[in-house]
């Protein structure tokens, strides 16, 4: 087993700009604090290379002893790279391009100036006094917001990444700063009385009450809501801080529940010397593959604690299998380092999966992210190169990290192609196909980062717009894993990106029905679906069949729904769909309690089978979009023909310019969110009548009802009919009302108790 642990913070790549696109730009300076090492011995993460069995017992596509050279395959030939040196004039022409490169970047880095800390030593270089506790103790209470969830995720980067944390998280960065201060400490558990836990919500969530638009007299609607509130109190009231030990007796150190440095309101302390067990959270990766034969084969496994993981991207690389026909060694990647998987034999695989498994003290979380699947589309082996990025990333994102993360990756790969046209020039031939595509995983193991941060930015930004508007509280409580997929066919380039594991949650601030949840959660999930469509247009300019797409060619086709909850499973008997997509359905029902919506039989997407479908949980609104596809699914591949060294050198250079101009318009581009919400909110209100629905959509939910009596799911899912469908989804059809009524200004929101507004606002929607 391959082992490395991983430092606090690892330098996360993103993007560079290109000679070949025009933009403004506003970039942030290099962090140049140096990262620490807090890795232990009990703190790591292992990334394992596992070996089968026998490697007879894997594929039968190749004899292991054989002498002839799979190189010889004719798809290689066409493939390869015209075995050609660089002339002088050649690379001095790159090399100036990147000499231009690197100026341009390090001269808008400078120009941003940006002085935001996001690492604990250069945070304690600002603040003032920060040799005694109490000034990081104030500090600490006026800029890092309190967030309820489970176990430690963020560790310290990423709750100053993120500015909010739990009591677990602020713990750790506390412990952090006042070390590196030169105090010692150690953690307590213990519990917060019911009025104090009460106090801590009420103070993180606010207070606001519904107004009608007519005279902005308040509306009172609250039922509901005590429920949700209930549950996060038992979370809150499980609680930890620190203890400063100094000449005389401990000091207190708890930051989200007591006013001042020195005292706590917890009790029943229990002090511990290191992180307690019974607050971590774990994180595990493994690369699976699939067998026509049943079998299975694990290629590669990343697991360890879920803060060593944050805000960090691992990427997923491709090296020829010498002994297989068609079979390649998986390289994963993480801070530089890489480990060797068992080889994939790609003739014999069915499918290729990352299983991810998140292990927090409350909830265990699984899910399977697909990078290849036999028949659907073009096999991304016959592709000259293939590339994978995954980014974890488990609390909220900010500028000033995309910023660092875009610095990093600027210096970072202009150094790789740097070396990669020295080597080019030292070589009297050139570089060999083996060696090219080495080069290339370096700079794309640069950028690995660049557009799942962009996302993860813009996506974040638009869920702050969302819960102001709606009157609710965002809670991050789960890791969220950004998969961008490349592909290079000649000196084009394909990208994908999905994401996975997330599931934001909210609570409505006081004073506001617990249907804004529903609302908020409903409209996240449409809204992350056109963003992810709206980054890959932008940045490949072609169009992005997303789930809303595939089901209106659905309704086109004349297609029908139908709608299938854990009681009515043998509607899938009903699905023309694949075994492999019918139990990914199935999971969802039975792990998750979802209801799922989806057509009968899949569209035909320019001769190729597509298949969408919408799984919500009508409780909380939380909804999900899912295709059958696997990530990068591309109909159609075209014939590639060699390309001299300077024009693949020159491709990715070009590569390099577009994602950096993913990231600018992350950090700086046009505020579209009424646009986004309001479309969002259109189709929630027509996927809000589609769910139980017969022959027609279910009628509209009125807001009126919905407020004076809100509605309460019928009976379980597990004991749902046919006939109690519709009345299990009035939660959802009102949450969906209520979102119209607010975006279209016939409710308002406002602070409890201020005065009657002179002016109306606007809607947002109409």
């Amino acid at each position: 087993m391959c082992v490395f642990p991983l430092k606090k913070m690892a330098p996360i790549l993103c993007v560079i700009t290109s000679l070949w696109i025009a933009f403004a730009f506003v970039a942030s300076p290099a962090f140049a604090s140096e990262v620490d090492d807090e890795s232990t011995s009990d703190d790591e993460v292992e990334a394992s290379a596992t070996t089968a069995d026998s490697e007879d017992e894997v594929s039968d596509s190749g004899d292991p002893d054989t002498d002839e050279d799979p190189s010889g395959d004719a798809d290689i030939d066409e493939q390869a790279t015209i075995p050609v040196s660089l002339s002088d004039s050649e690379r001095q022409q790159l090399s100036e391009l990147s000499r231009d490169l690197r100026r341009q970047t390090r001269s808008m880095a400078r120009a941003a100036g940006s002085k935001v800390p996001l690492e604990p030593d250069a945070l304690l270089r600002q603040i003032p006094g920060s040799s005694n506790p109490a000034n990081i103790f104030e500090w600490m209470q006026q800029n890092i917001g309190y967030e309820p969830y489970a176990g430690s995720l963020r560790g310290a980067s990423g709750t100053l990444v993120a500015q909010s944390a739990n009591a677990a998280d602020q713990a750790i960065l506390a412990n952090s700063l006042l070390e590196s201060a030169g105090h010692q400490t150690r953690f307590v558990t213990g519990r917060l009385h019911e009025q104090d836990a009460a106090r801590l919500l009420e103070r993180t969530l606010g207070a606001s009450e519904l107004r009608t638009s007519s005279d902005s007299s308040p509306i009172s609607s609250t039922q509901g809501a005590s429920l949700e509130y209930s549950s996060t109190m038992h979370l809150i009231s499980d609680h930890i801080w620190l203890e400063v030990i100094g000449d005389d007796q401990p000091r207190s150190f708890d930051p989200v529940a007591s006013p001042r440095y020195g005292m706590t309101v917890a009790t029943d302390a229990r002090q511990h010397a290191r992180f307690p067990e019974s607050h971590q959270t774990h994180f595990e990766m493994r690369l699976v593959s699939d067998l026509d034969d049943g079998q299975s084969i694990e290629h590669v496994i990343v697991e360890g604690p879920m803060s060593r993981v944050a805000f960090r991207a691992l990427t997923l690389s491709f090296e020829d299998d010498p002994i297989r026909e068609r079979g390649h060694y998986p390289i994963l990647t993480l801070d530089g380092e890489g480990v060797r998987g068992d080889p994939i034999p790609v003739a014999a695989v069915e499918t290729l999966e990352l299983r991810f498994r998140f292990r927090s003290p409350r909830h265990e979380n699984r899910w399977d992210q697909t990078l290849y699947r036999r028949g659907y589309g073009v096999d991304i082996f016959d592709f000259d190169h293939q590339h994978f990025a995954f980014a974890v990333v488990p609390g909220w994102t900010s500028e000033a990290k995309l910023r660092q993360v875009a610095d990093r990756a600027a210096e970072g790969a202009l150094q790789s192609i740097d070396g990669w046209i020295a080597r080019e020039a030292e070589s009297e031939r050139g570089l060999d196909d083996e060696e090219r595509r080495r080069e290339i995983n370096t700079a794309l193991d640069h950028l690995g980062a660049a557009l799942p941060f962009a996302f993860a930015r813009t996506l974040d930004r638009t869920t702050d717009q969302i819960s102001q508007k709606l009157g609710v509280y965002p809670i991050l409580g789960r890791p969220r894993v950004l998969t961008t997929g490349l592909l290079r066919q000649g000196e084009d380039f394909y990208v994908d990106l999905q994401v996975d594991g997330d599931r934001i949650e909210a609570l409505p601030h006081i004073g506001i029905p617990a249907l804004a949840t529903t609302a908020f959660t409903g409209i996240h999930g449409l809204i992350r679906d056109h963003l992810v469509s709206e980054l890959l247009e932008a940045y490949g300019d072609h169009e992005v069949r997303t789930v809303r797409r595939l089901f209106e060619e659905a309704a086109d086709q004349s297609i029908p729904f139908t709608t299938i909850n854990t009681q009515q499973r043998h509607r899938l008997d009903r699905l023309s769909i694949d075994a492999s997509t019918r139990q990914a359905i199935q999971r969802q029902m039975r792990r998750r309690n979802m209801t799922v919506l989806a057509p009968l039989r899949p569209v035909d997407d320019d001769g190729v089978e597509r298949y969408a479908w919408w799984a919500v949980n009508p409780h909380d609104g939380n909804l999900e979009g899912h295709t059958s596809d696997a990530i990068l699914a591309i109909g159609e591949l075209q014939e590639s023909a060699g390309l001299s060294t300077q024009s693949l050198l020159r491709a990715h250079l070009q590569l390099i310019g577009r994602h950096f101009s993913a990231a600018y318009q992350a950090t700086s581009g046009e505020d579209r969110f009424p646009e986004l919400v309001c479309t969002a909110s259109r189709q929630f209100q027509r996927l809000s009548r589609a769910y139980c629905a017969t022959s027609e959509r279910l009628p509209r939910a009125d807001i009126t009802t919905c407020l004076d009596s809100p509605p309460t799911p019928a009976g379980d899912l597990l004991s749902l009919r046919d006939a109690d469908c519709a009345d299990h989804f009035a939660p959802f059809r009102c949450a969906a009302a209520y979102s119209t009524a607010l975006l279209n200004g016939y409710i308002l929101i406002g602070p409890t108790g201020e005065p009657t507004p002179t002016e109306i606002p606007q809607p947002l929607c109409y």
